[in-house]
Formats: structure tokens, C-alpha cells, sequence
């Protein structure tokens, strides 16, 4: 007689042959995996193969995307009151008289499309001209009519960098004391100098002291961290240097760098 038990374990055996052969080994069906990496996201592929006809799953992974996860979708990213549109440094920190002048009751930005129109007070239009290439209302700069140039600084509150360059607009000549500094913790990231007074336009022939150009600083290397803006002036004001001043505004972040070539004089990170 044969053995209960033996017959037991030989059909379990017998079963277990059947189902590796199925799924291991049969060439008509098998399981292919593979992980392929594309711009930081992993796919995983696994492929069935049944009867000939091959059916394939693929799970997206996200591990590390491209300068952080912050990054913005937009193209542009605002600074709060970039533009001084609210007439005042709301949103900014103002030290010493440089950007706030008491003389010409500026007690805030100037309000460039008033001193534009406004003939009789050309001290608040250097050279008497007007100022040009801004689309706002409002400038924060040092220059406050004639040879009234004093010291002082405006900082941005903090924001956080969605975005690889800082555009705005700038007027500033070729000046060790007048720049624009990107801070990270208090401490400066990178600072930049400008000199737009030797930009020619050819066709326009708009005063350079008061025409102003587009400027870009890289924040690549800060994404997803805050920061703020600063904008220096430490000239005072003489008969001789009674142009050498900064204005600025229009400041948002952006995908793409806007700066005029040649402005930038020296820009120094880290």
C-alpha cells in the first residue's frame, strides 16, 4: 500500500513545478521591470507579457525636482510693493535720508509722473529732462533735485525666491557707492553695480541720467530660500557728482533674465 503521506507531497510537489513553469518560465508570459530617470522623476515600468500581447503599467515617482519644490508655475512672481504703486515704502525698510528726503517734502518714493508735469520744480528732473522707460508712478532713488545727494539705504521685506533672476529697472552711472545687493540670512548673496549713464540710444537719444534700463540678478543659487533686496547710495552730493545717484523699481521675479546688455559693471557672488 501505498503511503498517504507520499502521495501528498508528491502533488504538492507536482503543483508547485506547474506554477514556477507558468510564471517563470513560460515565454509567453513574463514580468519586466525597469527604472528610467527623466529630469529628476523617476518612472517605473513593469511590462506583462500574456498570449503574445504585452501590457505595460508605469508608476511616476517624484524624488527631486529641479531647484526645489518651491519654484513658482507662473513666469513672473511679484515683490511685494515692487513698484512703490502704494506711493510709500510699505513693505521696505528705510535708513537714513537718501531715499526719504524731508527738503522736497519726498517723505516716500518720487512720483515721476508728477515731476514730469511739473515745470516749475525742474530740481525734481535732473538736467530738466524727464524721466523715461518706467511703468509705474513711483522710483525709489537718491537723487532728490540738484546737489541734495545723501546717504542712506532701502530694504525690501523678505520673500522667498520662486524664481532664477531679480528684474527691475535701473538709472545709476559707474559708482563703488551706489549698487543693488541680494541678502540671504543678513548676509550678502550677491551685489551688483551698474552703469547706465554709458548706454547710447541711437535712436531716441534720451538722456542717459534719467532714462532707465532693464536689470536681471541670477537667484538661481538661493531657490526656495528668502531673501531680501537692498539698494545702496553713499554718495553725498557736491558741485561735481550732483548726477551720481541710483533709482530703482519695478522689482519681480522672473524665469528669464531682462537685463540690458552691457549695464551690469561688476557683480560679485557669495
Amino acid at each position: 500500500m501505498v503511503n498517504k503521506g507520499i502521495i501528498a507531497y508528491a502533488i504538492i510537489f507536482v503543483v508547485i513545478v506547474v506554477v514556477s513553469w507558468f510564471f517563470l518560465i513560460s515565454p509567453s508570459r513574463a514580468h519586466i521591470t525597469t527604472t528610467t530617470s527623466i529630469a529628476g522623476v523617476n518612472l517605473s515600468s513593469t511590462t506583462t507579457v500574456i498570449g503574445g500581447i504585452s501590457t505595460t503599467t508605469t508608476n511616476v515617482t517624484t524624488t527631486t525636482i529641479n531647484y526645489g519644490s518651491c519654484v513658482s508655475k507662473a513666469a513672473t512672481v511679484p515683490i511685494f510693493n515692487g513698484n512703490f504703486s502704494y506711493g510709500n515704502y510699505t513693505g521696505w525698510m528705510v535708513n537714513g535720508y537718501g531715499f526719504n528726503d524731508t527738503q522736497y517734502k519726498l517723505h516716500g518714493p518720487l512720483n515721476i509722473s508728477l515731476a514730469n508735469a511739473n515745470a516749475l520744480n525742474s530740481s525734481l528732473r535732473p538736467n530738466n529732462a524727464t524721466w523715461r522707460g518706467y511703468t509705474g508712478n513711483f522710483i525709489a532713488t537718491s537723487y532728490q533735485g540738484g546737489l541734495n545727494l545723501r546717504v542712506g539705504n532701502i530694504t525690501s521685506r523678505n520673500f522667498l525666491v520662486t524664481e532664477p533672476y531679480l528684474n527691475f529697472k535701473v538709472i545709476s552711472p559707474q559708482s563703488g557707492e551706489l549698487y543693488v545687493t541680494i541678502l540671504t540670512n543678513g548676509q550678502p548673496y550677491v551685489t551688483t553695480f551698474f552703469n547706465t549713464y554709458s548706454f547710447v540710444d541711437n535712436q531716441t537719444q534720451y538722456p542717459p541720467a534719467t532714462t532707465f534700463r532693464n536689470a536681471s540678478i541670477p537667484l538661481a543659487g538661493i531657490i526656495c530660500q528668502n531673501a531680501t533686496i537692498m539698494v545702496e547710495a553713499k554718495v553725498v552730493g557736491s558741485a561735481v557728482n550732483k548726477l551720481q545717484y541710483i533709482a530703482v523699481g519695478d522689482f519681480y521675479m522672473g524665469k528669464t533674465a531682462v537685463a540690458t546688455p552691457g549695464i551690469v559693471v561688476n557683480q560679485t557672488i557669495g
